[in-house]
């Protein structure tokens, strides 16, 4: 990068997923402040795609959660932990560089879940986008 144009270019890609990531960080913030309706699956399910909450409900093995039923904190917090994040009561929340790195590697499991969805989603459920664990009974992506 060494022209001013290529810093443009660079910058109006990366300004697309800060703009995600406030709003993102907003909707889990007034969730984590007091119990709010902003706390609700509904309003995660109408911000995101279906498919990103479905790998980010999934990416911890240990304790994987329902899409259906995953809100906005837990989401945030989620891909938190993915990078360290333990989340005690004495840590404040997470930083934006925790954020930023694990939402990048969050950025490659949902290009490659893309394609998956389209085949496997298809060929187990019958639907080509929308992959939930109430359509599937849990078959697509089970191992992520």
């Amino acid at each position: 990068m060494d022209d001013a144009a290529d810093i443009k270019r660079l910058a109006a890609v990366v300004a697309v997923t800060a703009v995600r990531l406030l709003m993102l960080r907003n909707l889990a913030h007034r969730a984590m402040d007091r119990n709010t309706p902003e706390q609700a699956p509904a309003v995660l399910q109408r911000a995101l795609p279906r498919l990103w909450i479905f790998v980010v409900a999934r990416a911890d093995k240990k304790n994987p959660t329902d899409p259906d039923k995953l809100t906005p904190k837990e989401f945030w917090l989620s891909i938190a932990r993915q990078g360290g994040y333990i989340g005690r009561k004495s840590d404040g929340r997470p930083g934006w560089s925790t954020i930023w790195k694990d939402w990048y590697d969050f950025m490659f499991m949902f290009q490659g879940a893309e394609p998956m969805a389209a085949t496997q989603g298809y060929k187990k459920c019958g639907y080509s986008t929308v992959i939930s664990s109430r359509d599937c009974k849990g078959l697509v992506f089970q191992g992520l």
